[in-house]
């Protein structure tokens, strides 16, 4: 592990670079010699903005570039309640999409959908909020026409929101996993383009899941509770009957991954224990969740030939895990080839420092920051 500079976030990949958000501008990473380059300021209007001068005020704000997706254009950025189009010709920004929820910052992240027969391709969200009232959520497609539109939606009271919506193509299908608390833990199959849908698997918290691969004998889904102990699973679907089989156990929920080659790396989070702290008290707890065994973010890798292991771990820091963040690690959209990125965030020593973890065939080769 290498830590490569204070404050670069990761989005995405873009034109073969990484492309980072850091104190309202972007910029393009070579991931190489990892030299930043200036690629434009990115605009914000939000009155707090005086507070981001500094990572202290950033993370009480919550105002920075969440995640990113590449496009033909250029990138998809969700940003402070909205989703900006980064143009790499003309190195612009645009306000393309304001989210209808009131409460909705961010999706957890944006996914592609591509060669999956039956479906369009496009960029996907869903709505990810807090969602107390428990409304219709939705799951929102942008075609190369470049206009969002609503796929599909939740009834009211059917999910609280949506994680992740993971394209398989073994079985031409799309899944999309659903929180957070009894009948909405859910794994869905999509099917024709978003009108066909059946739950595979759900109703419990060991279904709960942000984290999941297919591959052509079945699925991986990490688990993401923050009140039980999680899970690496395995599910086949056979005749009809779902099979699921435990690959390990981990030491706390996971909310972000990536993929690389055939492998999947994912972290866990250190989340404040939402099911007995509500209220203005949610904002200075430092309470975990029982699901969450430690005070580390765990970093993980997983195999199909060598199972789960742990990559390295990083200790939360000091400040209640509502108000100044989670502790946690998060990864851009897209893959490299040789190399992972990742973003700890809220832990100690390498806060909000961009780092990575280059493969040797025999392993991760890193070094301590």
């Amino acid at each position: 592990m290498r830590a490569l500079g204070k404050n670069y976030r990761p989005l995405c990949f873009m034109k073969d670079k990484l492309l980072c958000y850091k104190r309202e501008k972007l910029y393009l990473v070579d991931t190489d010699d990892y030299h930043a380059e200036e690629f434009c300021d990115f605009p914000n209007e939000d009155p707090r903005k005086p507070m981001c001068f500094c990572d202290f005020g950033e993370r009480l704000s919550h105002i920075y570039a969440y995640c990113g997706i590449e496009v033909h254009e250029g990138a998809l950025v969700a940003f402070n309640r909205g989703i900006y189009r980064i143009d790499a010709n003309s190195r612009t920004i645009e306000k393309e999409f304001q989210f209808e929820l009131p409460d909705m910052r961010r999706p957890l992240s944006f996914f592609e959908i591509k060669g999956i027969q039956g479906f369009d391709d496009c960029v996907v969200f869903g709505d990810y909020s807090f969602n107390k009232e428990r409304r219709r959520t939705k799951i929102w497609k942008r075609g190369i026409d470049q206009k969002w539109e609503i796929a599909f939606e939740f009834s009211e009271g059917q999910v609280r929101h949506i994680h992740s919506i993971i394209a398989d193509p073994y079985r031409n299908r799309v899944l999309v996993l659903t929180g957070d608390f009894g009948d909405e833990c859910a794994i869905w199959e999509f099917t024709d383009n978003f009108a066909t849908v059946r739950k595979i698997i759900g109703s419990q918290q060991k279904y709960r899941a942000c984290c999941a691969r297919a591959y052509p004998e079945g699925i991986l889904i990490v688990t993401d509770s923050p009140f039980d102990q999680n899970y690496v699973y395995f599910v086949k679907e056979e005749r009809g009957k779902v099979d699921i089989s435990v690959v390990s156990e981990i030491l706390g929920p996971v909310v972000f991954f990536t993929y690389f080659r055939d492998m999947v790396v994912f972290a866990t989070d250190v989340e404040y224990d939402e099911s007995t702290v509500s209220g203005w008290i949610q904002y200075f707890s430092y309470k975990r969740g029982p699901g969450v065994r430690d005070w580390y973010s765990h970093l993980y890798y997983w195999d199909p030939k060598t199972g789960v292991r742990e990559i390295q771990r990083f200790k939360k820091d000091i400040w209640p895990m509502v108000t100044l963040g989670f502790g946690q690690i998060a990864f851009p959209y897209g893959e490299d080839r040789s190399k992972v990125f990742f973003f700890p965030t809220a832990v100690k020593k390498v806060n909000q420092k961009l780092c990575c973890l280059t493969w040797k065939e025999d392993g991760w080769e890193y070094e301590n920051c």
